[in-house]
């Protein structure tokens, strides 16, 4: 995940940070290594969002593409309670009830 929520704003992640999931509300650590791109992780390993896969340097330059507000969008279905972080929600998608 590259944005997690420290005193109230979205933020990425630097070395011995913690933060909060924007989706869930557990608390996330700050993953600083050579091999993968930086990102922050649940501390309790368990991940919130089902559809969570791996993020590339490509992936995480393919995001930067668009606006940050509009990067890692949570969902969540009333329904059933589901979330999803979408890597990606524009303001246009968002009307139209797509992510």
């Amino acid at each position: 995940m590259k944005y997690a929520i420290i005193n109230g704003q979205r933020a990425e992640p630097t070395k011995a940070t913690k933060g909060t999931c924007p989706a869930c509300g557990s608390e996330m650590i700050a993953k600083i290594c050579n091999t993968k791109v930086d990102h922050w992780a649940h501390k309790s390993k368990q991940n919130c969002d089902l559809w969570w896969e791996n993020e590339t340097a490509w992936h995480r330059e393919w995001k930067n593409c668009f606006e940050i507000e509009w990067q890692e969008f949570v969902h969540k279905d009333e329904a059933t309670g589901e979330i999803h972080i979408a890597d990606v929600t524009t303001p246009h998608s968002r009307e139209q009830g797509r992510c």
